[in-house]
């Protein structure tokens, strides 16, 4: 698998294990960082696949911040669905303010809240996703 790796300033960093990392996305899911460092950055979601979110670097999306554990959520799609689940992180994960418990389905525009970072979950007509 290919894999790169975009620095932000304030330490985000993206990993996204996929072929053809700048792609042109249509209906397809992606993660969107909208506040801390690296506000914008996006990351697709493929199907089958999970993603992991966390300060340590074996995370696809790697998020700078003492609140974050190093393995802190897994994300994942199955067909037409999108989940979530805490990984057992001090912190905790919440979705729209809620602190997540077990696997939780996400709809399109779900806030998800890890340390000070907010993701929100894009599903439809996206433009393009960064790598």
């Amino acid at each position: 698998m290919h894999r790169r790796c975009l620095e932000r300033p304030g330490g985000l960093q993206v990993f996204q294990r996929l072929l053809g990392m700048a792609c042109e996305v249509a209906g397809k899911p992606c993660l969107r960082v909208t506040n801390g460092p690296g506000a914008g950055t996006r990351l697709l979601l493929p199907d089958g696949a999970g993603v992991l979110v966390g300060r340590g670097l074996g995370c696809h999306l790697v998020l700078d911040d003492k609140r974050v554990s190093r393995v802190h959520a897994r994300l994942w799609r199955r067909g037409a669905r999108v989940w979530a689940q805490d990984l057992d992180a001090l912190n905790g994960l919440f979705v729209d303010g809620e602190r997540a418990i077990g696997e939780v389905a996400l709809r399109a525009g779900a806030r998800l809240g890890i340390g000070r970072f907010e993701l929100v979950l894009e599903w439809g007509p996206i433009r393009r996703c960064r790598s």
